[in-house]
């Protein structure tokens, strides 16, 4: 596959802006935190080829507004390696198997919707929704092998504001693919993985990874069935929003919410992003860093709000977590263990513990003992730790070093003190607020003791986590990189 250095048509660090607010509960349109925003699948220019598909369609038909074909994959067929605008009407498609992917595992052996094709930068292939009208992607009638859409080992493809839902595989697979976009789709209620976005599990692993690929605007909502109700407890973990074997990510401004495996997993990543993104109640941990390298968290909304449904053996989730697990099912080590990762100017509230890191073997270990690699040179700067039920478990580790914990602020309504770290080798605290927390081996002479004066604590909107102007917590804080809070305001230091 060619590769490209170049980057996708729509930009990808974004300001960090306001955020739209609404109330706590989990629907689409009621959203806490996320900046729900159309994101329009535009025909650029009339040298640019364009065809439309309705559930009304025929694929004997031309593909013309006025004669649409009717199957996803005829309008692919059409515009592959050439690029264009594929508009969807609006209704319902159930697509059946159309191919085998050729990096397959045990739970991909088919795809319905498959791209292998793209576009190029001047000319990417766009598979959207009609302007004003939802395409409903269902697929309940497939096997548990099938992943609905799959876009495999091409590049320059955009999938732009679809509803993908009831698959009993995956819902929306990127496998081994470059310069990929997935703006503002609907990943609801499929049984494995919401959203996937990865390399090669078998053979060339360096080689054959998922790269530059961004996935912004989405709601993944109620993936991971697999997990859920009576196998609720049987460690068949996924995640709702996942990458691995991949390099340079991003997910941006997501809402990731009540998925039964894991809320975002990186799982052996080079350089990823996870800004700006709601993520509440998911099944276990709502971040995981799992063997991730050089990324960082930035400007989330993670909560945890005692929702029994997620609740793994009866203890609410943990927010943000980190571990290198092995995978020896796989015949190969990962390509990347924890190191130089960053979580900053998060909002972090309620659950079973703020920040986790484990040493655990995992559910791939084949009865393996746990591997120490070490939390290494991280960063955990300018977060709010609010109400969670234990603000630290760390796991003793020997090569665990240079991991910095400064500027933070750790709240809770009730007296706690930092019995969770079972060892403070390697990690250094300072110039953090306490307020409820009892911080022993934890504190620094630059600490602030005492409320920080947040506006509504215990609240589900970020708003509520602002600093009152007589906060002891403002302009306290020393040697930040964070230049603007998680508002968008000047960060006093």
């Amino acid at each position: 596959m060619k590769k490209s250095s170049k980057w996708l048509k729509y930009p990808m660090i974004l300001p960090i802006v306001m955020m739209m607010l609404t109330g706590c509960n989990h629907n689409e349109d009621d959203v806490i935190g996320f900046t729900k925003k159309s994101y329009p699948c535009e025909h650029d220019s009339s040298s640019e080829p364009v065809v439309f598909v309705a559930p009304n369609g025929r694929d004997k038909n031309n593909g013309s507004k006025t004669e649409p074909f009717a199957t996803v994959n005829r309008a692919i067929s059409d515009l592959a390696g050439k690029g264009g605008v594929i508009y969807l009407r609006g209704g319902l498609y159930q697509p059946t198997v159309s191919a085998s992917p050729k990096f397959s595992e045990d739970s991909v052996k088919n795809a319905a919707i498959y791209v292998n094709r793209g576009g190029s930068q001047q000319q990417p292939l766009k598979i959207c929704s009609y302007p004003g009208e939802t395409a409903i992607i269902d697929g309940k009638h497939l096997n548990d092998t099938t992943t609905l859409f799959l876009i495999e080992d091409t590049q320059w493809v955009q999938v732009i504001g679809l509803e993908i839902r009831n698959a009993r595989g995956r819902g929306l697979e990127v496998i081994v693919a470059e310069n990929i976009a997935l703006y503002g789709n609907n990943v609801h209620n499929n049984q494995l993985n919401g959203i996937t976005v990865r390399g090669t599990m078998w053979g060339d692993v360096k080689k054959d990874r998922a790269r530059n690929v961004l996935v912004e605007g989405n709601l993944v909502i109620n993936n991971y069935k697999n997990n859920s109700g009576a196998n609720k407890e049987k460690e068949n973990h996924g995640q709702g929003l996942q990458a691995r074997n991949a390099e340079n990510i991003q997910f941006v401004n997501n809402k990731v919410v009540e998925n039964w495996g894991e809320g975002v997993g990186l799982v052996s990543v080079n350089n990823a992003t996870v800004q700006r993104n709601t993520i509440i109640d998911n099944y276990s941990v709502n971040l995981y860093f799992d063997n991730a390298q050089s990324s960082t968290a930035e400007n989330n909304f993670i909560m945890a709000t005692g929702n029994p449904a997620t609740m793994k053996s009866d203890r609410d989730t943990n927010n943000i977590q980190m571990a290198n697990e092995r995978y020896d099912n796989l015949g190969h080590t990962p390509e990347f263990y924890l190191d130089k990762n960053t979580v900053r100017n998060n909002i972090i509230v309620g659950g079973h513990e703020g920040f986790h890191y484990g040493v655990y073997a995992g559910a791939h270990a084949k009865g393996q003992k746990a591997q120490f690699f070490g939390l290494r040179n991280t960063t955990i700067e300018n977060n709010t730790f609010y109400g969670n039920h234990s603000l630290f478990n760390i796991s003793e580790d020997p090569y665990t070093f240079n991991v910095n914990i400064k500027n933070n602020i750790f709240a809770k309504p009730t007296i706690q003190n930092t019995d969770g770290i079972i060892s403070f080798q390697g990690l250094n605290f300072e110039q953090n607020n306490w307020y409820g927390v009892k911080p022993g081996m934890a504190a620094s002479s630059s600490d602030v003791m005492g409320d920080p004066l947040l506006s509504k604590p215990g609240e589900s909107a970020p708003t509520d986590y602002t600093l009152a102007n007589n906060s002891p917590t403002k302009a306290a804080g020393i040697g930040a990189t964070v230049k603007n809070s998680f508002l968008s305001k000047f960060r006093m230091r």
